[in-house]
């Protein structure tokens, strides 16, 4: 009953706005982090017409959000910098500015970065000499994100130039430029995804992150496996990034999926794949070589260093551990990889301290249950 109750307030919390504007609330909440200094990120700003200030535990679940996330990219970069070109395709994105920040601090060498925003489903792709993004949403979202780059200089400046005067993919509604491009997809449609990607001028050859923050466990297992199968079957050397819940049957799980339901946007795949083991044995399954997934209570205390955690310690007051304990426990990220010469390993972890990795993943996970 104490964990129900915990559970409801602090879903509550970031309920304010209905699920059709999901993406509108998520991107206020990352804001209102930013803005307190939790992380930088000059360009989400432009994509926000009225910023609220949210509860100190909002910020601390969308900082180790883009912490996680950001880690993971990072590991990704580094494995794979060394070669001519490489790619990323983000799926269903809404608001999100990865690419806008990896521009600025210049880490998009030789790689092209494909944005897909669901629209069903909508993709956007962005190129820089060789690298390529992409990320899929709904129409609305990608219409309205295209709209905002275009009359924003500090955006635009870093698309790239137009190429044969094309600035839509055809059949789309989003941008063409030769670092940026967003296009729109049913997510679901493979065909079509598939298409619209290789329309896109997307690589089947090089090195890929796909990146899936919050999209896939909207969609019913069978679908969101499909995804990842066809991934994996499409793409060899491929690292499948993604950020998602778990543990629905316990007392915050059970307030966690009511909550989803009742904004209209259920979480469909949890129930079939409800632990991290069961993630990674999804993706292993699925086509992937190996699978690492860890929750972010593991991330927070194990990854993250004590500087840093010390720094958002000081940011604001802050009294709510037990539910941050919670909330963390039942979000993971899942890293997968296929081919030569990507790890889904954490670099803080070498072969000779892999044994007590896996006692203290083990022990952890004991304590989110």
């Amino acid at each position: 009953i104490i964990i129900s109750f915990m559970a409801a307030k602090l879903l509550k919390q970031d309920a304010s706005a209905p699920v059709q504007h999901t993406n509108d609330s998520s991107s206020v909440s990352k804001l209102s982090a930013i803005e307190r200094e939790y992380w930088a990120d000059p360009f989400l700003k432009y994509f926000i017409r009225k910023p609220s200030r949210r509860a100190p535990l909002i910020n601390r679940g969308y900082y180790i959000r883009m912490k996680a996330v950001d880690y993971a990219i990072n590991h990704f970069i580094g494995e794979v910098n060394h070669s001519p070109e490489w790619q990323i395709i983000s799926y269903g994105a809404g608001f999100d500015t990865a690419f806008f920040r990896l521009m600025s601090e210049k880490k998009l060498e030789n790689s092209v970065f494909y944005e897909v925003v669901r629209w069903r489903v909508a993709i956007k792709c962005l190129i820089q000499h060789g690298m390529r993004c992409m990320k899929i949403d709904f129409p609305d979202v990608v219409q309205r994100k295209a709209k905002i780059i275009m009359g924003t200089p500090e955006l635009r400046d870093l698309l790239g130039h137009f190429d044969t005067g094309k600035t839509q993919v055809e059949g789309s509604v989003g941008i063409l430029s030769s670092r940026y491009r967003l296009i729109g997809v049913d997510l679901t449609d493979l065909g079509s995804l598939q298409a619209q990607l290789q329309q896109a001028g997307i690589n089947k050859s090089q090195p890929s992150l796909f990146l899936s923050e919050c999209v896939l466990t909207y969609l019913a297992a069978e679908r969101s496996s499909a995804v990842i199968e066809w991934t994996a079957r499409t793409f060899h050397r491929s690292m499948f990034v993604t950020y998602e819940q778990v543990y629905p049957i316990d007392g915050f799980g059970r307030v966690m999926m009511r909550h989803f339901q009742g904004r209209g946007s259920p979480l469909k795949s949890i129930t079939s794949f409800p632990t991290p083991v069961d993630q990674e044995k999804r993706y292993k399954s699925l086509g992937f070589d190996m699978s690492e997934a860890f929750d972010m209570m593991h991330f927070y205390h194990e990854i993250l260093d004590m500087a840093e955690r010390n720094r958002i310690r000081q940011l604001e007051p802050f009294d709510e551990f037990e539910e941050w304990h919670l909330k963390c426990c039942h979000y993971v990220l899942i890293m997968s990889v296929k081919g030569i010469g990507l790890r889904a390993e954490s670099p803080h972890v070498d072969s000779v301290n892999l044994r007590l990795f896996t006692l203290l993943f083990v022990i952890n996970a004991l304590s989110c249950v």
